[in-house]
C-alpha cells in the first residue's frame, strides 16, 4: 500500500492577524509557502511565509529564523517585519517583499557571470556574512537559492541573504545541532559540516566559494552525477582550478576561489572580512577599498596553500 499523501492544510481567507490580507504565492518549499500580502492598515506590500507542514521541528525552524532574522539589522539581509500565528497554531513570518530574481535563476539563464558582477554580488555577500557572524549566527544554508538580486529602480540589483531557517546562533545553546546531525544542502556543505563536526563561520565560506566558483565556471566545482558523489568529492577531491574552466581569468580570483575552498577550516579565510577584502584585490579595486590589506590577505593565503597538504577525509 503506498502512504496516502497529506493535504496541506488551508489558508486562512479573511484577515490574518486583523491586519493582513493574503495574496498570491509567490514560493513554495519543503515545509512552507511564501504569498504576496498586504499590510492593509500602512498599505504596504509584503511577503508571508506560512508553514505549510506540521511538524513541530519545522515550525521550531520557523520561528527561530524570525528570531534570528530580527537580531540582524543589514542591507544585505531580508528584513523580518513581523511574527505570528495563524488560528490553528501554524507560525508566520512577515518580510519585506523582494522583486527581482535569485543567483539560482541568474545563473540557469546565463551559466556563467563577468567578473565585475561577480565580484559586486560577493562583496555584498560577504558585507552580510560578516554582519550574521558577528552577531554569532552561521547561515549553514548558502547556496545560489538563498542569495536573492533584488532589483530597486536606478540602482544596481542590492543583493539580500535569505531563508536562515537552518542558521544556528553560537550565543544560543538551545539552536545547537546535534553532533553528527546535518543540516542544509550537501552539495554546498563544508566537509567539516557533511561530517558532523562543530562549525563556525568558516563553514559559510566554503559554501561562498562553491558559489564563486558556480558564477564563474557555470558549473559545480565538485559536480558529480549523484548527491552522495558530490558530498564524497567536497570530502576527499581537490579543488579544480576555476582558470582551466575559464582562462580569461585572472589569477587572484583563483587564489580566493582556492582559499575558501580549502578542506580544513584553519587554511581558509580567517573571516568573512578578510575573503571580502581579497575579493577586492584588482588595481581599480585597491585604490577605493584598502588594497594594501587585500594584498597581505593574498599572500597569507600563498603562504598558507603552500604549506598545506590536501588532509585526507576522516
Amino acid at each position: 500500500m503506498h502512504a496516502q499523501r497529506q493535504t496541506p492544510p488551508r489558508l486562512p481567507t479573511g484577515l490574518i492577524a486583523g491586519k493582513y490580507r493574503l495574496g498570491r504565492m509567490i514560493g513554495s518549499g519543503a515545509f512552507g509557502r511564501v504569498h504576496e500580502a498586504e499590510n492593509v492598515a500602512l498599505r504596504r506590500v509584503v511577503a508571508m511565509k506560512i508553514l505549510t507542514s506540521t511538524s513541530p521541528d519545522a515550525a521550531r525552524r520557523m520561528r527561530r529564523e524570525a528570531r534570528v532574522l530580527a537580531g540582524l539589522h543589514h542591507a544585505n539581509i531580508c528584513d523580518v517585519y513581523d511574527v505570528g500565528e495563524l488560528d490553528d497554531g501554524r507560525p508566520f513570518i512577515v518580510l519585506e517583499r523582494l522583486r527581482g530574481e535569485t543567483l539560482a535563476a541568474r545563473l540557469a539563464r546565463e551559466r556563467r557571470l563577468s567578473l565585475e558582477k561577480v565580484v559586486q554580488i560577493f562583496t555584498q555577500v560577504l558585507s552580510a556574512l560578516q554582519a550574521a557572524h558577528g552577531a554569532g549566527v552561521i547561515h549553514r544554508d548558502l547556496k545560489p537559492a538563498n542569495v536573492f538580486l533584488a532589483e530597486e529602480v536606478g540602482c544596481p540589483p542590492i543583493v539580500k541573504l535569505v531563508d536562515f531557517g537552518l542558521a544556528k546562533d553560537l550565543l544560543d545553546e538551545g539552536s545547537s545541532t546535534a553532533l553528527g546531525t546535518r543540516c542544509g544542502s550537501p552539495s554546498h556543505m563544508s566537509p567539516e559540516q557533511l561530517r558532523g563536526d562543530p562549525l563556525d563561520g568558516r563553514s559559510d565560506l566554503f559554501a561562498v566559494g562553491i558559489m564563486l566558483f558556480e558564477s564563474l565556471a557555470g558549473g559545480h566545482p565538485f559536480y558529480a552525477s549523484t548527491i552522495v558523489e558530490i558530498a564524497t568529492r567536497i570530502l576527499r577531491a581537490p579543488a579544480p582550478s576555476l582558470r582551466r574552466a575559464r582562462p580569461s581569468l585572472p589569477g587572484w580570483i583563483e587564489e580566493v576561489v582556492l582559499g575558501a575552498l580549502q578542506k580544513e577550516p584553519e587554511w581558509r579565510f580567517d573571516s568573512a572580512a578578510q575573503m571580502q577584502r581579497a575579493l577586492l584585490a584588482t588595481e581599480s579595486w585597491r585604490q577605493s577599498f584598502s588594497g594594501e590589506d587585500s594584498a597581505t590577505d593574498l599572500a597569507i593565503l600563498r603562504v598558507r596553500s603552500s604549506s598545506s597538504t590536501t588532509p585526507s577525509a576522516r
